[in-house]
């Protein structure tokens, strides 16, 4: 019948699942929490993480608070972003530069970054690209910005 364990008996189907579970997971895990380098990559390397572990729950606190530096989910950065964005400023002769996890993600900072707010007006083509019309239509418009769809080929309509 198998081993006792407890009040569980082990049976050579239950053994056979706990094998297979076990390898399926040494699959998926194995050789990714080995020791930390003493060396440094002579490039950076591409972080292609769902999330960041770190040594205890304080110091992410401290990072989800804003009150340390750190990398808690891909999307809102991480090392190879951070690198990018580097590149990018060096490049263009720029102070910083920010990357986005999406092109929406960038129109909507650049537009919030460029003032749009309750009683501002933005002017922006009518054949804009279709989720920013839906952005400008109806975020922003909720937001309290008067925002004009023109013909931009008509500068009448655009001044």
């Amino acid at each position: 019948m198998g081993r006792r364990w407890a009040d569980f008996t082990l049976t050579q189907h239950s053994k056979e699942v706990q094998a297979v579970s076990k390898i399926h997971t040494l699959a998926v895990h194995a050789g990714e929490r080995g020791p930390r380098p003493d060396f440094t990559p002579v490039s950076t390397p591409i972080y292609q993480s769902v999330g960041f572990l770190y040594d205890d729950l304080p110091t992410l606190d401290a990072i989800f608070g804003g009150e340390r530096d750190g990398y808690v989910y891909p999307r809102y950065g991480s090392p190879t972003v951070h690198a990018f964005e580097q590149a990018v400023a060096a490049l263009e002769g720029a102070e910083d530069a920010v990357a986005y996890a999406s092109g929406m993600a960038a129109v909507h900072a650049a537009l919030l970054g460029a003032g749009a707010r309750a009683g501002r007006a933005v002017v922006a083509a009518a054949d804009v690209y279709g989720a920013t019309y839906a952005l400008l239509d109806a975020l922003l418009r909720e937001m309290g910005v008067r925002v004009r769809f023109v013909d931009v080929t008509d500068l009448e309509e655009v001044a």
